[in-house]
């Protein structure tokens, strides 16, 4: 049973915004109108907004598919290593934010593996018909991606078994955490509901080495070690960006000027950065975090070909949230091809 909770402190004012860049998701083109819109307006869909009841957010967009307000479940033993944490200092320091969803990846419950427009399936709090009443956590009764997308176009990609694929993705407002990507069969009947949690993480994918590249404004790359390991619930790695220190962190208070103010140091010079969120006339967050995206690379294990859904699932550690995108994928036995 999905367990809600009410965040609490300083957390509360503010949401974290992930989202997967390619391979193209439900919610976009091509790969490369994707990426371009990623850094323009965020990646917003055809889900129709409306401005006037949901406190100015941005309804339909790449970000604004999750789960808010979950916790790990009550008993649940931290199992992410303490390198691989990303909020030590503020609000999370001296043990805070271990029921969070990145304490024990995997585990916090979902609404659903692809993600809630808005993050609050049953309204705010659970019960509210309107659309409102959540303050700076999202909107209520926002779709299931996989009821919305259920009959709509959506771009497939091809990948051949035994292959490497690259995921990219990337971040408007930082909270921290990490993220796995996970593969489950669509069902001969088509009935996308029927792609759940349950059997995307029994086919998590791992990451291909250890390490990952940061791309800064589409163009400059560089490697640099990535933070993994591997759980029951699937192959995980830490968001390598990190936040600053301020007691708001991935909000915008705090000084976030180098390695010494920021969580931890950032693997790449200048990757790090906080968020923008919280005034009408400009939710995306301003440089650098908008203008950086990471890549990895994951290895396609040996399934039976036909169709799949791949889920992206982050967990955050500032606050209580999963955000989620999904893509189809055609699994084949011959050369990869994006169609």
């Amino acid at each position: 049973m999905f367990r809600a909770y009410l965040i609490l402190g300083f957390a509360s004012q503010c949401e974290a915004h992930f989202g997967l860049v390619s391979p193209p998701t439900w919610l976009g083109g091509s790969t490369e109108d994707h990426g371009n819109s990623w850094r323009e307006n965020v990646g917003c869909g055809d889900v129709p907004r409306v401005w006037q009841d949901v406190e100015l957010k941005p309804e339909g967009c790449v970000t604004s598919w999750y789960t808010n307000n979950t916790h790990i479940p009550e008993g649940q033993p931290v199992t992410i290593p303490d390198e691989l944490r990303t909020y030590k200092v503020g609000p999370c320091g001296q043990g805070g934010c271990l029921t969070h969803p990145w304490a024990a990846p995997g585990t916090a419950p979902l609404w659903s593996p692809c993600g809630v427009d808005g993050g609050n399936l049953q309204g705010c709090p659970v019960g509210n018909p309107s659309k409102g009443s959540c303050a700076a956590g999202g909107y209520g009764h926002g779709p299931d991606a996989r009821d919305w997308y259920q009959n709509r176009s959506r771009p497939i990609s091809k990948w051949a078994v035994g292959s490497v694929q690259e995921i990219q993705w990337g971040i408007t407002a930082n909270h921290g955490g990490g993220y796995s990507v996970r593969l489950c069969k669509i069902p001969e009947s088509g009935n996308l509901a029927d792609v759940t949690e349950e059997c995307f993480q029994a086919n998590s994918l791992d990451f291909v080495g250890n390490t990952s590249v940061a791309i800064y404004d589409g163009t400059d790359r560089t490697e640099f070690e990535a933070k993994q390991v591997k759980l029951s619930t699937g192959m995980w790695r830490r968001n390598p960006m990190p936040a600053c220190l301020g007691g708001g962190g991935g909000y915008m208070s705090g000084s976030c000027k180098g390695t010494w103010d920021t969580q931890f140091p950032p693997p790449v010079p200048g990757m790090y950065g906080f968020s923008g969120v919280g005034t009408q006339s400009q939710h995306i967050a301003p440089a650098p975090l908008r203008n950086w995206t990471v890549v990895d690379q994951v290895h396609v294990p040996d399934l039976p070909v036909g169709q799949y859904v791949m889920s992206f699932r982050f967990d955050s550690e500032q606050t209580a949230q999963t955000w989620n995108n999904c893509a189809d994928i055609m699994i084949t036995d011959d050369s990869p091809a994006l169609v």
